[in-house]
């Protein structure tokens, strides 16, 4: 999170279309997400030129589902259906922007 606003910099200097910023952070202990939020969109106002970026928020289990962990799943939801997580769940060798 410290090198957020310099990657933020870096990231509004790229000039493409398709370009887009993801920040996707666990946030299950926050307290106020909406001020978290608000402070993390102020942190492109120190941005000269600001890259086209999402913030985006897992709670609870919902980060599993993000990143594809089929045991947290698993531990999560025991009734879940094994088969769809073999669907839905792209193994972490095919997606390299998750690391």
């Amino acid at each position: 999170m410290h090198n957020l606003p310099s990657k933020l910099r870096a990231d509004g200097k790229e000039d493409r279309d398709d370009f887009v910023v993801v920040v996707l952070l666990d946030l299950d202990e926050c307290e106020d997400c909406r001020a978290f939020k608000n402070a993390l969109v102020g942190l492109l106002d120190l941005c000269e030129s600001k890259p086209r970026t999402l913030f985006r928020f897992a709670i609870e289990e919902i980060e599993a589902w993000f990143l594809g962990d089929a045991d947290a799943l698993k531990s999560a939801y025991p009734k879940v259906n094994p088969e769809i997580l073999d669907i839905i769940i792209i193994p972490l060798e095919y997606s390299p922007f998750l690391i």
